[in-house]
């Protein structure tokens, strides 16, 4: 699946950027996502979508 970070900001509501960038930041490095800067859009491996489904949802019970 290919997103953008503005898709996924709006995913992400209330996150801040700094926040979502740093999710984004521990899933490249554990190899859950890619990044491409070329098309700059992010690659996200199913097991990481299921990850940031949870972080997602997560934040959404802490900000509610």
């Amino acid at each position: 699946m290919e997103t953008t970070f503005d898709d996924l900001m709006q995913l992400m509501i209330p996150s801040s950027p700094a926040i979502l960038k740093k999710y984004l930041f521990y899933l490249i490095d554990y190899d859950f996502i890619s990044h491409s800067g070329q098309k700059q859009v992010y690659l996200i491996k199913d097991r990481g979508l299921e990850l940031l489904s949870r972080i997602m949802m997560e934040n959404k019970t802490v900000f509610s």
